[in-house]
């Protein structure tokens, strides 16, 4: 039981064919609508080497190049297509605003299943249940780390995953926090100020012109090939 236990977490199934296994959800995201959520320069940087954004990510490392990279990064954006329009949110990054979103971040349950920095890997006292046992620990490194969240996601597809997460996937394990619009915005607010986002012009370009261009090359098995 450990071992099938291993398999659904590292997500061996994804690539192996083993028995017991042909019914299991893949470990990783949906990526069919992914022009919605992330920027286009992170995608590019996850594929090559995940772990420079996240070192506890369960996404291998390929040894894949900085073209090979960008190629398959094209392909997923090409694919991915927006089925919500962007939309510019307002009223985000004031002081007050941020700090009223580390509240509620540290309130309405998140570290139960996120970590933000080292700081929250620190194990803190259990919530006492019946009889002094534990009933919930605090600072579980379940979910995606936050620390660098602005260089990863748009701010649109953030505020409307806080509020409603399963619209983006309906398989997420992220429960539905019933916030407000107001405390959406609050806390997409704080998690974009952990880390300013640094847009990189040459890897979003690349993408962008990549998927507006598709070149079909004739070979003995049809190809498209994006540059």
């Amino acid at each position: 039981s450990q071992g099938i236990s291993l398999i659904r977490e590292l997500g061996c199934h994804g690539c192996h064919l083993i028995p017991g296994t042909k019914d299991i959800r893949m470990v990783g995201p949906n990526l069919t609508r992914i022009q919605e959520k992330v920027q286009p320069d992170w995608l590019v940087s996850w594929i090559k080497r995940p772990k420079d954004y996240n070192p506890r990510t369960k996404m291998p490392y390929y040894g894949l190049s900085q073209k090979e990279s960008e190629d398959i990064a094209s392909y997923i954006w090409y694919n991915g297509k927006r089925k919500v329009k962007k939309e510019k949110i307002d009223d985000l990054g004031s002081s007050v605003q941020i700090e009223q979103g580390k509240k509620l971040f540290e309130s309405v349950g998140c570290l139960s299943c996120h970590v933000r920095n080292e700081n929250d890997v620190l194990s803190k006292k259990p919530i006492k249940g019946v009889d002094g046992r534990p009933l919930v620990l605090t600072n579980r490194d379940y979910a995606p780390a936050l620390q660098k969240v602005s260089q990863k996601v748009q701010t649109d597809w953030l505020y409307r995953w806080l509020k409603n997460p399963k619209s983006y996937w309906h398989e997420t394990k992220m429960p539905s926090l019933r916030l407000t619009k107001s405390e959406s915005k609050s806390i997409a607010s704080y998690l974009l100020s952990l880390t300013p986002h640094k847009n990189n012009k040459k890897y979003t370009n690349y993408i962008i012109l990549s998927f507006r261009f598709p070149i079909v090359y004739p070979s003995k098995q049809t190809r498209t090939k994006f540059i």
